[in-house]
């Protein structure tokens, strides 16, 4: 179990399927901030937070969307 933010998300066993599980599963877009290059979710309130919270722990959530543009149906 962990608590808290974790020090390397990455080095966590299961942190590309929990990645995946929240990037696969939202419908929010990231867009970048022309005037600051940061990368700034859009949509629904709720998966803006989870996006933000794969963004300030280091997941590189722009290569995980694109993956998922080849798994749409």
């Amino acid at each position: 179990m962990y608590s808290g933010r974790p020090r390397d998300f990455n080095s966590i066993p299961s942190s590309d399927l929990l990645t995946k599980g929240v990037l696969y599963n939202c419908s929010a877009r990231v867009e970048t901030d022309p005037a600051t290059h940061k990368l700034i979710p859009k949509g629904n309130c709720t998966e803006q937070g989870l996006i933000n919270f794969l963004i300030e722990i280091g997941v590189n959530v722009v290569e995980v969307l694109k993956g998922k543009e080849d798994r749409i149906l």
